[in-house]
């Protein structure tokens, strides 16, 4: 555990970086109900929950496909605990740096709310209904692109924040039972006992 903790230390986050972890891997386990059972107590240990989960059957052998999210800080504790459960088949880690598209995002919601701020105060001086009508329709703009612009930042920050990992999962082959051969004790007893009664005579 001390050892994935320092893992996600070393990620872009702790220099001021925003960055989206995700996680892609695929594991063969005994059981895939039981397997989805404890991956989803795993993520809610760490605050984090199932997002989604599915499962079917495959060449007589049970599927699972699994998605969550938890918390960037707990994302490489959460993936070593996972591959705990089975093998490891294959794992794609990866991080995908936001922090320019985000620093735009914050600047340019920065500059709408300062434009707002000026509309609203030449509103206030405003004389005519023809003034009033077009600083109300350029405010009404401003603030539907704050909105959009607010409700993308806080997308990002949603995906920054919780990282997401998808587990794909599917059953061990049963090892093959050892068949006995049959045997017709039938005829060899039937000549055993012709045997001895020969013998006896």
């Amino acid at each position: 555990v001390k050892k994935a903790r320092e893992e996600a230390m070393t990620g872009l986050e702790v220099f001021g970086r925003k960055v989206i972890f995700t996680a892609n891997l695929r594991l063969k386990v005994k059981d895939v109900d039981s397997a989805i059972e404890e991956i989803r107590r795993i993520a809610e240990g760490v605050e984090g929950f199932a997002s989604g989960v599915s499962t079917s059957k495959k060449d007589e052998h049970k599927v699972g496909y699994m998605s969550i999210r938890v918390p960037q800080e707990d994302f490489y504790v959460v993936i070593w605990e996972i591959e705990k459960l089975g093998e490891v088949e294959s794992k794609d880690v990866r991080g995908e740096d936001v922090t320019e598209q985000y620093i735009d995002l914050k600047a340019r919601l920065s500059n709408l709310q300062k434009h707002e701020t000026r509309l609203l105060e030449i509103l206030a001086v405003a004389k005519t209904v023809d003034e009033i009508l077009r600083v109300e329709s350029e405010l009404n703009r401003v603030r539907g692109e704050i909105e959009q612009l607010t409700g993308q930042l806080q997308y990002l920050e949603r995906r920054v924040e919780l990282a997401t990992i998808t587990i794909s999962l599917t059953e061990t082959a049963p090892e093959p039972r050892i068949k006995v051969p049959e045997i017709d004790w039938g005829t060899p007893i039937e000549y055993g006992l012709w045997g001895l009664l020969i013998i006896a005579q």
